[in-house]
């Protein structure tokens, strides 16, 4: 799941890793709804390609067309050949096992759309096997809270309800952050605590807390502050109640510091920046433990880049190539079912006491 600012290089990076231009890439924001991005194989995408015949000839394309950016799908000469576009009612037919729950939302929202890539054209990525493997989910860029007017409200918490799904169902969220417009983030990470509060606490709770805030607050600047501070007071009691005691809570989020190379090339510059992110990530998270630094990677993309700088692109992709490999879904839920076993048998041997002794208990219960 890819989050972010708008203009935080969210469709760059995602354009990068698949090696092809896929998605427009601008400094303003480009997308209004969620839009799944995966690989398919050639026979599947010939089923939903609007230009593509079955078994007909393809053009070809050099690396540097693949990977240009896109100006306008519809016209671009890749569309329908190297990826195509499925609009919502088509994306909530192929994806309606993971998204029947929000069925209505989605289509009067219009908030999903997918991009399909044809396998065909990612045979020589070194990376081909880890891109068969993966599907992004990027996320429109969110507005501030001022520009988040009543006629918006609908749409915001339409989102809010699908995001907070969307996190629980990925196993690794993305967060991206322009290292030059850190001061522009907060409202964002404030979404971002409310989505996470959101999937912890359970929809039909969540919904009797926010509903009413609609209405209750004619400040449009500090309505996710509101919705926040209701949340919390209503679950939580007070502020200095958190939901762990740690950053278990980040297990699968990773804090992308972009676009590093826009800033100074001095050691100065970069802890700077490094400490206005950490000021910002402690005041931003009410209820949320502040996340480490292992969970912060800063990154620049050698196709956007001004200059040679370090980054962790490397380290980005070994970690989604180890969640190919083992899957942090698989482990949550082994981990649960675990856990629930473990509270069974503790259950079982508490009723069973008087009726037998404890070796007998523990022996039935093996």
């Amino acid at each position: 799941l890819v989050l972010g600012t708008t203009s935080a290089g969210k469709s760059s990076w995602v354009s990068h890793f698949f090696g092809i231009g896929c998605k427009k890439a601008a400094d303003c924001q480009q997308d209004v709804s969620f839009t799944i991005i995966e690989t398919v194989s050639e026979e599947e995408f010939e089923r939903f390609s609007p230009v593509c015949d079955r078994g007909g000839v393809y053009p070809t394309f050099t690396e540097s067309d693949l990977k240009k950016n896109v100006e306008d799908i519809y016209s671009d000469p890749r569309y329908g050949y190297v990826f195509t576009l499925l609009d919502t009612a088509t994306t909530l037919s192929t994806y309606y096992t993971q998204l029947a729950q929000f069925s209505n939302t989605i289509t009067n929202l219009a908030l999903f759309q997918t991009i399909l890539i044809n396998e065909r054209y990612i045979e020589n990525n070194p990376n081909r096997d880890l891109l068969n493997r993966t599907i992004l989910i990027d996320s429109p860029g969110f507005a501030s809270e001022k520009q988040m007017g009543s006629d918006l409200m609908d749409k915001f918490l339409g989102n809010l309800k699908v995001l907070q799904a969307l996190y629980k169902l990925s196993d690794v969220s993305l967060f991206f952050m322009p290292a030059t417009q850190l001061n522009m983030i907060s409202n964002q990470l404030a979404i971002l605590e409310l989505s996470l509060l959101y999937s912890l606490v359970g929809m039909e709770k969540m919904e009797q807390i926010i509903q009413p805030s609609r209405y209750q607050d004619d400040d449009e600047a500090g309505m996710l502050s509101h919705m926040i501070k209701k949340l919390g007071s209503k679950i939580f009691g007070s502020e200095e109640d958190t939901i762990y005691q740690g950053t278990a809570v980040w297990e699968k989020t990773l804090f992308i510091l972009s676009k590093i190379d826009l800033l100074q090339p001095t050691e100065d510059a970069m802890r700077h920046v490094y400490y206005e992110l950490g000021g910002l990530l402690k005041k931003s998270f009410t209820y949320l433990p502040i996340p480490v630094a292992d969970s912060i990677l800063t990154l620049a993309l050698p196709e956007k880049s001004v200059r040679e700088s370090s980054s962790h692109l490397k380290s980005l992709n070994e970690k989604l190539k180890a969640l190919c490999l083992h899957s942090p879904f698989e482990k949550r839920v082994e981990v649960s079912i675990q856990g629930m076993c473990n509270d069974l048998k503790k259950t079982v041997a508490q009723a069973w006491t008087g009726y037998y002794d404890a070796a007998e208990i523990e022996k039935i219960l093996d």
